[in-house]
């Protein structure tokens, strides 16, 4: 058998950085679907040639909610979307598809403790890259475009990254999942450094949700899942009031993040605040906009991009939720969710075995689900590859299991 480690791990690095870095039009929608049919021809041929501690028939259930969940998009999208569907047509829908099966034929045949660390790599690589292009876009921009900017905003009316500030959190997040793990867990501290890049980069981004996210993180992996967990509470309890004190002793940051975050507090009546911003109205009058137009169809929904196409926002809901109940309904929420949620379900009853992966899996679980309450995902690369990668940690753990008391 041919050792193709170090070659998988290029393949999806180069994936997701493609999918994360390109946008929607159409140069490079064609570099994506270019870069995916490479993969996954490079996948598929290298399958039979590798030692394969497990196999695709294993994964049953991520099969099943793969088809599910492709089906209803295809079909929505062919007969019955809004007027203007920004989603793609078939053959976006079709790169979508093949991305997903190219992670999954990647790395299906390895064992948790092998694959966490090609996961390891190749979200370090892909962390790295993604950070190198940032560095590369602000050297590129002059000060007065940097006052106030947001990593992910359109520089002069042009996009120059896939997404919008919140999915440059959202990917950043998930990129450095496993540097999260390995630095809190097992106290891996060259991890260190690169952990307060992630944080950096969330900060600037402005994204309130990308701030929120590093304290569930830090939470669940350097607390829940510690073998010290007074040293851990106190180290993370140091941070948090640093990372804050930070943000809201400086006049930039505070009008680039804090606000906002004083803003979501404030939603939740945690903090005295009544000055909320032109951001957190507009999305309080969505999600009023979005249960009305639920409420109108609540089985099936209106249609793909529905809140887009009918709400008179012109542009998506922030809320995966609201989104998915819009556009789906009810039987879309279901299709969408039942496999995560079944997921987490299983990570959080293996929470003991002290399987990294599961703990990945249950850190990435918690934070997916806020994630999702303020911004839309599912159409989202990162999402289905992560979903992927969740769903295959958690069956390499239950088939150790099952044959560890055969």
């Amino acid at each position: 058998m041919i050792n193709l480690f170090y070659t998988d791990v290029f393949f999806l690095s180069l994936l997701m950085f493609v999918v994360t870095i390109l946008g929607n039009g159409s140069m490079e929608n064609l570099v994506i679907a270019a870069v995916v049919m490479v993969c996954g021809i490079y996948a598929f041929s290298r399958y039979n040639f590798i030692k394969a501690n497990h196999s695709l028939q294993e994964r049953k259930s991520l099969l099943i909610w793969i088809l599910l969940f492709f089906t209803m998009y295809m079909m929505y999208g062919n007969f019955f979307h809004a007027g203007v569907d920004p989603l793609g047509g078939n053959d976006a829908a079709f790169v979508f598809l093949l991305a997903t099966l190219d992670t999954l034929m990647i790395i299906s045949p390895y064992s948790n403790e092998r694959l966490f660390k090609l996961l390891e790599y190749a979200f370090f690589i892909t962390f790295i890259f993604y950070v190198v292009f940032f560095i590369y876009l602000l050297m590129s921009m002059s000060i007065q475009e940097l006052l106030m900017y947001r990593l992910g905003n359109q520089i002069n009316g042009v996009s120059v990254v896939k997404g919008d500030s919140n999915t440059v959190a959202m990917n950043i997040m998930i990129l450095s999942i496993f540097m999260y793990a390995k630095l809190l867990v097992e106290n891996k501290r060259i991890y260190a450094l690169f952990v307060l890049l992630s944080m950096v980069i969330i900060i600037f981004t402005g994204s309130k949700m990308g701030i929120f996210s590093i304290i569930i993180y830090s939470v669940t992996f350097g607390i829940f899942f510690s073998t010290n967990r007074l040293k851990h509470s106190l180290l993370i309890l140091g941070m948090i009031v640093a990372l804050f004190a930070i943000i809201f002793s400086n006049d930039y940051l505070y009008l680039l993040v804090g606000h906002r975050i004083e803003d979501f507090l404030g939603m939740f009546g945690l903090v005295e605040h009544t000055d909320y911003s032109n951001s957190t109205a507009i999305r309080e009058s969505m999600n009023q906009v979005g249960i009305s137009m639920w409420l109108d169809s609540p089985i099936f929904g209106n249609g793909r991009a529905a809140f887009r196409g009918y709400s008179g926002f012109q542009t998506w809901s922030h809320n995966n939720y609201l989104e998915i109940l819009t556009s789906f309904g009810i039987f879309g929420l279901i299709v969408n969710y039942w496999y995560a949620i079944v997921l987490f379900i299983k990570a959080l009853y293996m929470r003991n075995s002290r399987d990294l992966g599961i703990m990945l899996v249950f850190a990435y679980g918690i934070t997916s689900f806020f994630m999702d309450a303020v911004a839309v995902r599912y159409a989202l690369y990162m999402t289905s590859i992560m979903t992927v990668i969740s769903g295959v940690l958690v069956n390499n753990a239950e088939n150790k299991t099952v044959r560890k008391y055969e």
